[in-house]
């Protein structure tokens, strides 16, 4: 199987994947399946996880708003820078700078490892933020591996 394959296999078992379904944030997108070529994989990993991140942001913006939690909140924000880097990762793509693309879409998946070390340490147990989390920081490793195929 070549890694084209392999990768659309991967996301497309993640959308399906039944621990994801009680959350309000999750979705399909054909793209990645119907993608022919790592580079247009690539993309389409980048614009999944946008707009699942962005998703995930309005959510836990919404769940902050109340339940007036100072570590929600700034889970939200975290989602914010990540959702600005795996735009920034797509955009860099598009001009080419793969190296660049690579470093940004791996690092957007430092935002849900601090949400998650936040919520620990406020002693919170939400498993729709964890698997929010889960979800982004596979989306972001996803897309590390994919862009770093390119180069």
């Amino acid at each position: 199987m070549n890694s084209l394959a392999l990768c659309s296999l991967c996301l497309f078992l993640i959308a399906q994947s039944p621990w994801l379904t009680n959350a309000t944030v999750f979705g399909d997108d054909p793209t990645v399946l119907g993608a022919k070529n790592l580079l247009q994989l690539s993309e389409a990993i980048l614009n999944l996880a946008v707009n699942k991140t962005e998703k995930a942001e309005d959510f836990l913006k919404g769940l902050a708003n109340t339940t007036d939690v100072p570590a929600i909140a700034n889970c939200a924000l975290y989602y914010e820078n990540a959702v600005e880097r795996f735009m920034s990762s797509l955009q860099v793509l598009k001009h080419q700078d793969l190296e660049v693309a690579n470093y940004l879409a791996a690092i957007a998946g430092d935002e849900p490892s601090s949400c998650e070390t936040e919520l620990s340490a406020a002693h919170i147990v939400n498993h729709a933020i964890s698997a929010v989390n889960h979800q982004t920081s596979l989306l972001s490793y996803i897309a590390f591996v994919a862009t770093g195929k390119l180069s």
